[in-house]
């Protein structure tokens, strides 16, 4: 089964009132998680009456796991247990044969789904090499399937749909700018379509434009990133300094955004190296310099601009990037004024 099929063949199944014993979510779509969890109570309920749903987490022990199998509240049907992050094979190895036996032989009245957020796959290559193999046991005695971020092409459709149910429409330049300021996620478009619906509902028209969703809008890292990136090209280093307070109001990682700047730079330097081959085509470039699909709507825009970019400048930034990263990682100084210091350099620079 490919990966992209597995949330499509859950829906399936729940459609036709398949229930299973036990599934396993993992991903990076947080949002489909949480609708498909809704979903089985869902189904749960109109087969056998509302259950008992409950959730163990950083509470977890095989106790409190036989207890919520066993011993089922007053009145309710059944129980649906969510157990959220939860390593069963870092337990005491007598527990965790203990709750795998328990999920292998549920009761007809018990559904159990572990469930692993976005962030359970990060990390470095190791830790994730070790919970990938935690991951693949488990799914032999689980229902699996794996969210990832949705491809461009559902998002837009599924943005559409939602601002089309509140009576407002959208251009595919304005939706794109609102998958690219949420990083493409569902659960942050979500909310930004509500906000959307309220505000271009309420004016003539109803319709939504880029201006719109960058007044409402909150941006994911990726997009005050290209902001800065899209101020240092154009000399605006005033604008630049405001976005890069942005991030610091934000609580962002100065070390992560250094990186992410430099990882900016980088796809704005293969973007200019496309263009200067006569290649334009977002996609190839996408696949080409493997980039994520996410920000097919930076690229756009890079390859756009990348008519009148100087290679040398972007090639510098880059360099300038990469130092000030090591400066951050070997010294007492204050990161932020570090990067404030490289971002100087850059444009200050002189070809």
């Amino acid at each position: 089964m490919k990966k992209e099929d597995a949330a499509a063949v859950l829906r399936r199944e729940l459609k036709a009132r398949h229930l299973q014993s036990a599934y396993l979510f993992y991903g990076e779509e947080e949002y489909l998680k949480r609708h498909y969890i809704r979903e089985i109570v869902r189904l749960f309920e109109s087969r056998f009456g509302a259950p008992d749903v409950m959730t163990l987490g950083e509470d977890f022990s095989r106790d409190a796991f036989e207890d919520a199998v066993e011993t089922l509240p007053m009145g309710a049907a059944g129980r649906v247990i969510v157990l959220q992050g939860v390593e069963i094979a870092l337990l005491q190895k007598a527990d965790a044969v203990a709750v795998m036996e328990l999920l292998e032989h549920l009761p007809q009245e018990v559904v159990v789904i572990l469930s692993y957020d976005d962030a359970y796959l990060t990390g470095d290559f190791e830790r994730k090499k070790k919970r990938e193999a935690r991951l693949r046991e488990l799914s032999k005695h689980c229902y699996t399937v794996e969210f990832p971020i949705q491809s461009h092409a559902s998002l837009m459709n599924w943005a559409g749909r939602r601002l089309a149910a509140a009576g407002v429409t959208a251009d595919e330049e304005a939706l794109d700018y609102l998958l690219s300021r949420c990083d493409n996620k569902m659960t942050a478009l979500a909310g930004e379509l509500e906000k959307l619906a309220v505000l271009c509902g309420g004016k003539g028209g109803g319709r939504v434009t880029r201006a719109d969703v960058q007044s409402v809008a909150m941006p994911a890292l990726a997009a005050d990133i290209y902001e800065i990136v899209s101020c240092m090209t154009q000399r605006d280093y005033a604008g630049a300094l405001r976005r890069l307070d942005a991030c610091r109001k934000n609580r962002e990682n100065p070390v992560a955004v250094t990186a992410a700047l430099g990882t900016a730079f980088c796809e704005l330097l293969f973007s200019k190296a496309a263009a200067d081959a006569g290649k334009t085509d977002v996609e190839a470039v996408l696949s080409d310099f493997k980039i994520r699909p996410s920000k097919r709507y930076f690229i756009r825009q890079y390859l756009r601009a990348a008519g009148g970019m100087d290679r040398e400048y972007v090639q510098m930034a880059v360099r300038v990037l990469a130092e000030v990263d090591a400066l951050q990682k070997s010294s007492a100084a204050d990161p932020w004024l570090l990067l404030e210091q490289g971002m100087e350099r850059i444009h200050t620079w002189k070809s």
